[in-house]
């Protein structure tokens, strides 16, 4: 009697182990609705920045699955995602831990990886997703990284400044200049007999 009880009670346990088959169809569900069959990588730019997103054609911002970033000649890349923690990012045998909305260099071995394999997988604290670009993608891939390792146009040159307006030439002097003008000078002037006083008339010599 306590032989069957105890084998009963076995089987009891393992069944209680043993997971619901209609837990482990969720879980597998799950795992497959992460990412959409039709999602793909996009790439836009706007003035000095751009973005690159995994997520279905025409869906909202918010359900991008992963999102990077960039502004021209920074050669910096700024990754973020939904939900917080940190983020694993693995792309052929180059791996690395990012924070979100952390940068790194453009030329990192993760994203010169990611660049010419066009797959990312990411691990997050709730979910692993592996972000595989399609023919479309792949060169949404390439277009994101030109545009953050591009540089910077150089800055526009001054126009050049107008030459100087010439100058009227003014004319040497000629030898008729130097020569004095003709200046009338007035000759001298006969003293009226009114004007002469009596003390300037000639007297006769006194004889002693």
């Amino acid at each position: 009697m306590k032989r069957s009880l105890i084998f009963v009670g076995l089987i009891l346990g393992l069944g209680a182990c043993r997971p619901a088959a209609g837990d482990a169809a969720v879980s597998t569900t799950r795992a497959r609705d992460a990412v959409p069959v039709d999602a793909d990588w996009h790439f836009a730019a706007t003035g000095s920045t751009a973005a690159l997103a995994f997520g279905e054609d025409g869906g909202d911002d918010a359900d991008r699955l992963f999102r990077l970033g960039c502004r021209l000649n920074t050669q910096r890349v700024r990754a973020d995602w939904p939900g917080q923690g940190d983020a694993v990012l693995t792309s052929g045998t180059a791996t690395g831990t990012f924070r979100k909305q952390g940068e790194a260099a453009a030329d990192s071995p993760v994203f010169t990886a990611f660049r010419s394999g066009g797959t990312l997988s990411v691990g997050l604290d709730d979910a692993d997703l592996t972000l595989t670009a399609k023919e479309e993608g792949r060169a949404q891939i390439k277009a994101f990284f030109a545009f953050c390792t591009q540089p910077l146009p150089p800055p526009a040159e001054p126009e050049p400044a107008p030459p100087p307006e010439p100058v009227d030439a003014v004319a040497p002097p000629s030898d008729d200049d130097d020569a004095p003008e003709d200046v009338t000078v007035p000759g001298p002037v006969a003293p009226d007999d009114e004007s002469v006083s009596a003390d300037a008339v000639a007297r006769p010599p006194v004889e002693e």
